[in-house]
């Protein structure tokens, strides 16, 4: 894939008979994911990663990379993970932002994957916190359990997948208070066996929340 123009984030006002692009970083870098907040579907938050595939190797990560939001139906961006927040987990060449989730019940609470963890903003991107309870390091998307919303599943990518709690120890959980449920760990789901490509499930006991 070489560099194009034609990269990034594009909208459509017309049941897809027309498409406009809204967001454009570099001929070096795509959109990863975008969410609309359910809440205000004005509001979008978006991932770019900057990638180049060739015909033998690829290069993952850059510059371009990041999370951006807007407030105004994608009209103006604000990239709201910043270089600095990268810096502690990574060199800039290495720069990555994949799938992009909103906690269905409290859309502020934002979850964005990438090869270097799992980040989380409890207030809609203005701060973000790393999320140490996952072990792996490469994680790609988030997906909530339709029973609970409080238990939440993260693919990793050669890691399994990982089953936990919705927030890490130490954060107040929406109009109950601070988190109680620091047993509630982090554990491995399904596991990947190198050898078939395979998974196998394996059920580990958490605490109902």
């Amino acid at each position: 894939m070489s560099d194009r123009k034609h990269r990034g984030l594009y909208k459509s006002s017309d049941g897809g008979k027309t498409f406009d692009k809204i967001l454009y970083i570099n001929e070096r870098t795509g959109c990863a994911d975008a969410m609309l907040d359910p809440v205000n579907p004005e509001t979008i938050y978006a991932s770019t990663w900057e990638f180049r595939r060739m015909p033998y190797s690829f290069n993952s990560g850059g510059m371009g990379s990041g999370m951006y939001k807007s407030t105004d139906g994608g009209k103006t961006w604000k990239r709201i993970l910043s270089d600095a927040d990268f810096a502690k987990r990574c060199a800039p060449s290495y720069e990555q932002a994949m799938g992009v989730k909103l906690h269905p019940k409290h859309p502020d609470y934002v979850y964005l994957g990438s090869s270097h963890g799992l980040w989380i903003s409890a207030n809609g991107g203005e701060k973000w916190d790393w999320f140490n309870e996952i072990t792996f390091r490469s994680a790609q998307n988030v997906t909530f359990d339709p029973k609970t919303s409080k238990i939440m599943y993260v693919n990793t990518f050669g890691g399994g997948v990982w089953r936990g709690f919705y927030l890490p120890p130490g954060y107040e959980e929406p109009l109950t208070g601070i988190n109680k449920n620091l047993n509630n760990e982090f554990k491995c789901q399904i596991f990947p066996n190198p050898n078939t490509g395979t998974c196998t499930l394996k059920i580990e006991g958490l605490d109902e929340v």
